[in-house]
């Protein structure tokens, strides 16, 4: 039998070719690019002229019937806006005064709940009392679907209505599209860097936040589980929280009127890792 010679140019080859991977990721990545640095080079594009920058989140594209990808975001630094929203407002007595006069085109309690069930006032955004709000449950399956829904969380739901129609004012409304990118204007050119940045990073981790949840497809292996592929599965989960997992926001590009649009660097925008687990 002739003897075989080994040599170790396999393992190197495949050494070398994660190096290369890893190479090539960081590229990609614009790991050695800064924020500043980015915005710096697309402000010369844009020819000094203030101009106002859109912000569009690339997110997996959604799935078949799923539910859509909106949300709410207050910038930091606000953007001067003609806010064209209709805004009803479900109160009653002295707090449905002080509605009407801070601009609320609807304000009422049964009678406007009747209208709005029936669909004879269109509305944009919605407001509520927490003596309203037993009542306005009731035209959930109306407001609903449309993501005009009041919730006490989203401080939608409150007494104080001078608090909540500010609020109203400063936030803005995102939706992603049927490619799932989010846009949103964020900006100006003439702005610092760092005010950019943290309009940006606070849209990002809005869009995170109402992520749609993970699809589940093992649920007649669930069910035949025993108790030591339960145990398995416990330790694989702990394993997974040591390591990064991808980010819901693929990708962070800005654009401007007749302005070329630029990828930015994705590190200004990923999350921290989670903490060690130990294992026992």
């Amino acid at each position: 039998m002739p003897s075989v010679l080994f040599t170790p140019i396999r393992n190197y080859d495949k050494e070398r070719w994660r190096q290369q991977k890893a190479a090539e990721k960081a590229k990609r990545n614009q790991d050695d690019i800064t924020f500043a640095e980015a915005f710096e080079v697309f402000k010369k594009y844009c020819l000094g002229q203030d101009l106002l920058i859109t912000a569009h989140l690339e997110t997996p594209k959604p799935e078949a019937h799923g539910k859509p990808l909106r949300g709410e975001v207050t910038l930091p630094r606000g953007l001067a806006k003609d806010d064209k929203s209709v805004v009803a407002v479900f109160a009653e007595g002295a707090q449905a005064e002080e509605a009407r006069k801070l601009g609320a085109h609807f304000v009422g309690g049964d009678e406007l709940i009747a209208e709005v069930a029936e669909g004879k006032l269109k509305v944009d955004k919605v407001l509520s009392t927490p003596a309203m709000f037993p009542k306005v449950i009731k035209i959930a399956r109306v407001l609903g679907p449309k993501g005009l829904m009041p919730s006490p969380s989203r401080g939608t739901v409150s007494d104080d209505i001078a608090l909540m129609m500010s609020a109203l004012q400063a936030a803005n409304k995102f939706e992603g599209d049927t490619d799932g990118f989010v846009h949103m204007e964020i900006g100006r050119t003439t702005w610092a860097d760092s005010e950019v940045l943290a309009n940006l990073k606070a849209l990002v981790d809005a869009v995170d936040a109402v992520k749609p949840p993970k699809s589940n497809g093992n649920g007649g292996l669930q069910r035949l589980m025993t108790p030591v592929f339960q145990m398995l599965k416990y330790y694989l989960f702990a394993c997974s929280s040591l390591l990064t997992a991808p980010q819901f926001v693929q990708n962070v590009n800005i654009s401007a009127p007749h302005t070329a649009g630029m990828l930015l660097p994705k590190h200004p925008f990923r999350k921290a890792k989670p903490a060690k687990v130990e294992l026992y």
